[in-house]
């Protein structure tokens, strides 16, 4: 953990929630482009670091890119820092990238999402053998298996079949956060 952050429960989402800088000081730091969802330093940081320059450096996480930001030795993702400089409040939630890409931090393209929904957003899974989120192959059976949140929706000769049941259910169950294959 990045020295001076602590974690602590959030009781109504049961999510650990990071303890954020002050909002001030961040502003102080950072200019937010929401259009571009870009970050530059407001001020001098270093011989190597000049007001104007961008902020950040990217980091990998669970193989998906982000912007990391360092205020005052607490580490913070640029996502967040651009829900709090542009709700004014930092977020207790988790935050979504629309288009899947954890480095574009334009204000258009984060949401406010659960965990669940933050699932239901997520990349196929690298050990997936049929290519379709949620359907498998059942040897056994020689058929393909459709499940969504647990639920099995069904057993299919082909994988079209299936793909068409699992995207049609995900579609209606999952909404705005439903992601196209």
């Amino acid at each position: 953990m990045p020295i001076g952050s602590t974690l602590v429960e959030d009781k109504v989402m049961s999510c650990p929630v990071k303890k954020f800088p002050p909002l001030d000081r961040v502003r102080e730091l950072f200019r937010y482009e929401p259009n571009t969802g870009e970050f530059t330093w407001r001020v001098k940081q270093s011989i190597r670091i000049e007001k104007g320059d961008r902020a950040g450096v990217t980091v990998t996480r669970d193989t998906c890119q982000y912007l990391k930001l360092t205020v005052d030795y607490v580490n913070v993702y640029g996502h967040q820092v651009a829900w709090a400089l542009m709700t004014g409040e930092w977020p207790t939630f988790e935050i979504d990238h629309r288009d899947s890409n954890g480095l574009n931090n334009r204000w258009r393209n984060l949401r406010r999402a659960t965990r669940s929904q933050q699932l239901y957003n997520s990349r196929l899974r690298s050990d997936n053998t049929t290519g379709v989120k949620g359907v498998s192959y059942n040897a056994h059976r020689n058929r393909y298996e459709v499940m969504l949140g647990g639920r099995h929706l069904g057993r299919f000769k082909t994988l079209a079949d299936a793909k068409f049941v699992r995207e049609r259910a995900a579609r209606r169950a999952h909404g705005e956060f439903y992601r196209e294959q």
